[in-house]
């Protein structure tokens, strides 16, 4: 669907003399303690239609596409990305998977971490139990114990 001035659905003070757009981003607070602002982005027609088939869609879109590059910058968590469009979780995941973003950053030492915690836990059940015992000498163990010592020389 084509932008145009003379569309049912465009409001025609949207368009100013130079064919751009003024888009006006707005929304209710999601709790009564939030507040929120009002931003006019003048867009030229080609990217407004890119964004959406209307107004309202392109807004709600180049709304969705600030809150993931503020979650993909780490400036906003993704649960609070997610509570401010109205999404669920599963529904905050899917939208970025959508734009190729991936929902956590896993990181040398979170992953180290996580690794040693495994690892402890799982000797914790060896000394408690005989049966489990034998589990953690498994290849599993020793390929966890492996990446804990290659990580710990960085």
């Amino acid at each position: 669907m084509l932008f145009r001035a003379d569309h049912p659905k465009l409001d025609a003070a949207c368009v100013n003399r130079r064919g751009v757009y003024t888009l006006t981003m707005s929304s209710s607070p999601v709790s009564p303690r939030s507040k929120t602002c009002t931003l006019a982005v003048e867009l030229p027609e080609s990217v407004v239609q890119l964004l959406g088939p209307t107004l309202q869609a392109a807004t709600r879109h180049l709304a969705e596409l600030a809150y993931i590059e503020l979650f993909r910058q780490g400036e906003l968590s993704g649960g609070k990305a997610a509570e401010l469009l109205a999404l669920s979780r599963a529904q905050w995941l899917d939208l970025l998977a959508q734009h190729g973003v991936p929902h956590a950053t896993v990181t040398k030492e979170s992953l180290a971490h996580d690794l040693k915690t495994l690892a402890d836990r799982r000797a914790q059940r060896a000394t408690s139990s005989p049966t489990l015992g034998r589990c953690s000498r498994s290849p599993e163990s020793a390929s966890t114990r492996s990446s804990i010592a290659y990580l710990a020389r960085f």
